[in-house]
């Protein structure tokens, strides 16, 4: 018996065909898989960083700000109570900068307000006129040599970082290296 024309001309997919196609196609699509996570997860990680960086930014603006007005006090010293490592007292102590936990705690007449979150490690270095770093833990009168200050900021949250730093030139002493 002989099979008519038409279906004699057909053909098909085999079995074995079918399969072999179906792993080269998991083989391709687990390949690209692979590569979108790892697009995916570092964008996510850029994302945080730049959020982390802007937060840390605004922070240091806000901080440079005021500790730039720190005003003159009676002996035509810088106003300027205590200095640690990662605090700051001023304005007759109704200002200050302090790390408490891992959030940025900036204080003015009693009220508390967060500067940035998140932060893992924020150092204030005080200097002389010439530049020379004052001792770690500074207060009363020892302060009045202050003329600049060294911050640093320092964020962090999963696998993103960001850090700033700056160095704050207190405007109160300008007329001091003018004359």
């Amino acid at each position: 018996m002989t099979l008519p024309r038409a279906m004699s001309t057909r053909r098909g997919f085999t079995l074995v065909e079918a399969i072999a196609t179906m792993m080269i196609l998991s083989i391709v699509g687990s390949s690209s898989i692979g590569i979108v996570w790892t697009a995916v997860h570092a964008f996510g990680k850029g994302a945080e960083s730049l959020r982390l960086q802007s937060e840390a930014s605004v922070a240091m603006e806000r901080l440079t700000r005021e500790l730039r007005s720190i005003p003159l006090d009676i002996d035509n010293t810088p106003d300027i109570q205590s200095l640690t490592v990662d605090s700051l007292v001023w304005r007759g102590g109704t200002e200050s900068v302090e790390l408490v936990g891992t959030d940025l705690m900036y204080t003015r007449a009693g009220v508390e307000s967060v500067l940035c979150s998140a932060v893992t490690g924020f150092t204030l270095i005080g200097a002389d006129s010439v530049n020379a770093t004052l001792g770690a833990t500074l207060s009363g009168t020892a302060c009045d040599a202050i003329r600049r200050l060294t911050i640093k900021i320092e964020l962090a949250s999963g696998e993103a970082t960001a850090s700033v730093h700056t160095k704050v030139f207190l405007r109160c002493m300008a007329l001091e290296t003018s004359l």
